[in-house]
């Protein structure tokens, strides 16, 4: 379906080096769930005060996430279970750009900080620059293990019935 990338190409397009200004490494995150209907009448409202990011000249990012937990799966049992300061621990992959980074989002009194390094590929076994950084984050040296893998394609997000 090409409604989606179709609207976006209304948007002005930015860069991933005019996106490192805003990085939206603190911010209040709020989601929203409507039809694509409403998607595209949204899209159209919001061109002139938005922009797109556009990478390699595409404007629907692919990403690849390798999420990390404990033993006892504590960070996904926090967010199952609603806990409103819990942490994610990740390394994403930007396919676009081929950079990766591992990521610690903590999420507390409904605000997302976000924090990152960049790393060099995925790792299964996180080497010690990586657990220096999470612990530093996390205030604790947790063994962390990789759990759950994704891949991302917001372009294949939506099919025609």
């Amino acid at each position: 379906m090409q409604q989606i990338p179709n609207n976006l190409s209304d948007f002005h397009a930015i860069s991933l080096e005019e996106m490192d200004r805003v990085k939206l490494m603190n911010r209040m995150d709020t989601k929203f769930a409507f039809s694509l209907d409403q998607l595209n009448e949204f899209l159209v409202i919001l061109k002139d005060e938005y922009d797109v990011l556009e990478v390699e000249n595409t404007r629907a990012p692919h990403y690849e996430s390798l999420y990390f937990d404990d033993e006892q799966f504590s960070f996904f049992k926090d967010h199952h279970n609603g806990k409103t300061d819990r942490f994610k621990v990740r390394i994403r992959k930007y396919v676009e750009s081929n950079l990766f980074f591992l990521e610690i989002k903590h999420r507390f009194k409904g605000r997302t900080d976000k924090k990152r390094i960049p790393t060099e590929m995925f790792q299964m076994v996180l080497n010690q620059t990586h657990k220096e950084f999470l612990a530093k984050q996390l205030n604790d040296e947790k063994a962390l293990v990789p759990k759950c893998g994704i891949h991302f394609n917001a372009s294949h997000l939506f099919t025609e019935r």
